[in-house]
């Protein structure tokens, strides 16, 4: 279910540099295979606990617009590993 939560952030972010979870959540709910609550899946991708996957993501606010980033410390990875999951 994250992948498909993450695969989503960088579809919209390939479009626009800037993401709404609003727009985000629009977009994962398109998706048949996720069957799961958005924001059960989304908060420990944006949080770390104790017993999490890990945090990629990270929220801020433009005005009064929920907005999300990847997160500054994963950022180039990801973006690299997006990269070349799309050559394959």
């Amino acid at each position: 279910q994250n992948s498909i939560i993450l695969l989503a952030f960088l579809k919209l972010y390939e479009k626009s540099k800037e993401v709404s979870v609003k727009e985000l959540e629009e977009e994962v709910a398109k998706n048949e295979n996720f069957h799961k609550n958005f924001q059960s899946n989304f908060t420990p991708m944006s949080e770390i606990y104790d017993n999490n996957h890990g945090k990629v993501f990270e929220e801020y606010y433009k005005g009064e617009q929920e907005m999300v980033k990847l997160w500054s410390n994963t950022e180039k990875i990801v973006l690299a590993a997006y990269k070349d999951y799309k050559e394959k």
